[in-house]
């Protein structure tokens, strides 16, 4: 993976960082600061998920084990909130119980600690080709959408309304 073209990629991307353990948290921001210019932290699922209603992330990573609420419920929360968010589990347990939540909820990628940061850069990339992706389908449906329903409109009027929008 190219780290230039991932930073290319990545600064116009909104990260949110979720890590309990303030020495990984502290390690893993510094990292991620190097391609995000646009990354908040918290310490935990319940501060998250505040800061994610409050601003909408395009990636959010997060740990699992985690006090307060833990990584999958909120991650379960954000995904009723935004069915497409691209979300990274990030755990110290490659316990198959998560893996399988993770897949429920429609997780885009999951990682065992230590964190392998190829590994990350690969997800990282993943989803941030999926997040541009999804971003341009919505530019467009919205510039193709508004002239059809303007002229869906005007045709109608012109036709005495004989269909009803």
């Amino acid at each position: 993976m190219n780290l230039n073209l991932l930073k290319q990629l990545a600064k116009n991307i909104t990260l949110l960082y979720v890590e309990d353990d303030e020495k990984l948290r502290i390690s893993v921001e510094k990292y991620l600061r190097k391609f995000f210019p646009k990354l908040s932290t918290a310490q935990n699922g319940q501060e998250a998920l505040e800061l994610y209603r409050k601003n909408q992330y395009d990636i959010v990573i997060t740990d699992i084990e985690m006090p307060f609420m833990n990584g999958i419920d909120m991650a379960r929360e954000i995904k009723d909130i935004n069915p497409s968010q691209e979300i990274i589990l990030i755990s110290a347990y490659a316990e198959k119980s998560y893996f399988i939540d993770g897949i429920e909820i429609g997780i885009s990628g999951y990682m065992v600690k230590p964190i392998n940061y190829i590994k990350m850069n690969q997800m990282l990339n993943r989803s941030i080709l999926n997040v541009n992706n999804y971003k341009e389908h919505n530019k467009y449906e919205i510039l193709l959408h508004e002239p059809v329903k303007k002229r869906t409109r005007s045709c109608c009027f012109r036709k005495r309304k004989i269909c009803e929008l």
